[in-house]
């Protein structure tokens, strides 16, 4: 069994690579995991073929030896590609995780608002009401990058969708359609401009209307022409007066699904 080495109270980035070996690297998924302090030399280090330090002992993914443009998630990530490359979907949501750490790393995220509720944050609050425990913080932290990679994945499958989009104009601003079963196609489309988004599950299970809460949207004319042309349906009207659902996306479908289209619904908001 491999023995995964880092120091005591480690940080995201050490937590982050562990997390890769132990998910990625054979051999590492059941890998005992140790915590040592570091000195000005970075800790002990131990070279055998059944132990991994990372964040410590100045060895391959310690980026303390001098690997300016690396930390130790991306300097395990590269070795991840080397040996076990996941399929370019994965490849594409792990980097996603990879480059955020980089960044808050290297204190790249530090001049962001609101960074006292950013994981860091959380794992040092999670250390000290955890009996400074180093291990239980680190598998925390692997619930929470599990949690991460998941919607990772959901972002890779909204980047992949917005490439069909279809682009319109409403009363409110720039409109976009499109087929997604991705939770986070809403928020993805106002970060592009987009102040109301139609969205249908590739099921067919699932549509809504979602307006930028920051828009002057107001779906109360569309409700109304909804529920003239789909009556047996059974859609929802947000009280905000900026979302329109039927179906859900938690695996729970409509009591009466909507028979509209994404055509239907995109002409019903044009019309607005």
């Amino acid at each position: 069994m491999k023995t995964l080495v880092t120091h005591i109270r480690p940080h995201l980035d050490d937590i982050c690579a562990l997390w890769l070996l132990a998910r990625h690297i054979p051999g590492a998924k059941d890998a005992k995991i140790e915590f040592v302090p570091t000195d000005g030399n970075g800790g002990p280090r131990h070279d055998d073929a059944d132990t991994i330090c990372v964040g410590v002992g100045r060895g391959k993914f310690d980026e303390h030896k001098g690997d300016i443009d690396d930390c130790s998630t991306t300097l395990v990530y590269k070795e991840v590609l080397r040996v076990a490359p996941p399929d370019a979907r994965e490849q594409a949501a792990l980097k996603k995780i990879v480059d955020w750490v980089f960044l808050a790393d290297t204190g790249k995220l530090k001049g962001l608002p609101q960074q006292q509720f950013a994981v860091p944050a959380v794992f040092d609050g999670y250390f000290e009401t955890h009996g400074r425990d180093s291990l239980a913080m680190t598998m925390f932290g692997f619930e929470i990058l599990d949690s991460h990679l998941n919607a990772q994945r959901g972002e890779v499958e909204v980047e992949e969708a917005w490439q069909s989009r279809v682009e319109f104009e409403s009363p409110w601003g720039l409109g976009a359609g499109l087929t997604s079963n991705s939770r986070q196609i809403d928020g993805f489309a106002y970060e592009h401009g987009v102040a109301v988004a139609v969205i249908v599950n590739t099921a067919g299970t699932y549509h809504t209307i979602r307006a930028d809460a920051k828009s002057s949207a107001d779906l109360t004319g569309a409700h109304a022409e909804i529920m003239r042309r789909d009556p047996e349906a059974s859609w929802y009207f947000h009280h905000s007066k900026k979302m329109l659902i039927c179906g859900g996306t938690g695996g729970v479908p409509a009591a009466h699904p909507s028979k509209l289209s994404l055509a239907d619904l995109i002409g019903i908001i044009r019309k607005r």
